[in-house]
This record gives C-alpha cells, structure tokens and sequence, in this order.
C-alpha cells in the first residue's frame, strides 16, 4: 500500500494483516482520485476517511491538497496503525482521527466537501442508510463529493435502487465505475 500522488508520493504505508479488513487495492485508489480530478483538492476544506482502515484514501487526499481529513476507523490495532501512517508523514496536525463506528458517528461530524466510504462490503444495507441520512441532513456541502466503494455484486440490489429513486436532483451519480470485484460510485451535491 502506497500514496499514489502529491507531496507523499511513493511513500509505503503500514498495514497489517487482518480478518476483515480490506484496504483499497493502490490501483482503484488511483482510479477513484484519478475521476475525481487532479485540481481539486486544494477546495476540499473538510474531508471525510469513514471506515478509513489503514487511512490510505485519507491520506491519498491530504497528499494532494485537502486541508484536513476525519479518519474514522473502531478496530483497535487498525487505528494505531493507521495513527502511526499519518505521523510517519508528519500529517497528524491535519487530521482528526476518531476511534469509534462509523455509522453511528458520522452523523455528528461537521458537514464535507468529500466524504469517502469504504465500509466492510457486508455492511451494505447499513451504509445505503447512512449515505441516505448524510443526504438528509445536508453533511455533504454544496458540490462537494461523496464517493462509495463497494463489492460489484451489489449493484442491483433493492436498498441502492431505492437510493437513487429517493435521492432528489440535488444529488446526482457522475460516474460509476467496475475493477474487478468493486464497484466505485461517486455521487455530487449540485446546486441547481
């Protein structure tokens, strides 16, 4: 595992190996931030790593500009791990990491430009809800992007397909993208 880009590029990142815990392959990590764009992280004022695991999508943000990063991760070991890769990059001044579950914390954080969710694939039905209630109570800001890492075979299923028919014009997915056994969508908040 490594920082793709930016001013940590190339620099390894801790892991362990874990029951459980999947971090993003370096190849979708660079697809996902490859789609959203290499000029816009200097407006990613507040950003969201939930079920951050070993913080590489944090960290990948914080690499190429964000401002500051919100690693929420409740695995024990994974989170000292995960405290250990941002201090070895000298980036924990820009980051809040919370030990803690994530569906039960993100809705009291501040609201995000980018929200980033990578949660454990059998958590499926439970993140389509969380994504619905940060839609609800407006946490992802005004153009601001959340992106949605998931296992392919989801695609079709029932709670995401009642997602998209609740989610109102505001909320638009522009792009969706398969690698291999993982579905990435990303969804922005548009002011019309």
């Amino acid at each position: 595992m490594r920082v793709i880009a930016g001013i940590h590029k190339s620099r390894r990142l801790l892991s362990l190996d874990i029951k459980g815990v999947r971090p993003t392959q370096d190849r979708i990590k660079e697809a996902i931030f490859s789609m959203l764009g290499h000029d816009c992280f200097d407006s990613f004022l507040h950003v969201w790593d939930l079920f951050s695991g070993f913080g590489g999508l944090g960290i990948e943000a914080l690499s190429r500009g964000a401002k500051r990063v919100t690693f929420v991760e409740q695995h024990a070991d994974v989170f000292k791990v995960l405290r250990d890769n941002l201090s070895s990059l000298g980036l924990l001044a820009f980051a809040q990491t919370i030990k803690g579950d994530a569906f039960k914390l993100a809705l009291t954080l501040a609201p995000a430009n980018l929200i980033l969710l990578d949660p454990p694939y059998a958590q499926f039905e439970n993140t389509i809800y969380l994504i619905g209630q940060i839609i609800k109570h407006q946490l992802l800001l005004p153009w601001g992007v959340l992106v949605f890492e998931t296992g392919r075979e989801y695609l079709a299923e029932p709670a995401l397909l009642d997602l998209f028919a609740s989610m109102n014009d505001s909320y638009v997915i522009i792009k969706q993208r398969s690698y291999g056994d993982t579905q990435v969508l990303i969804i922005q908040h548009q002011i019309r």
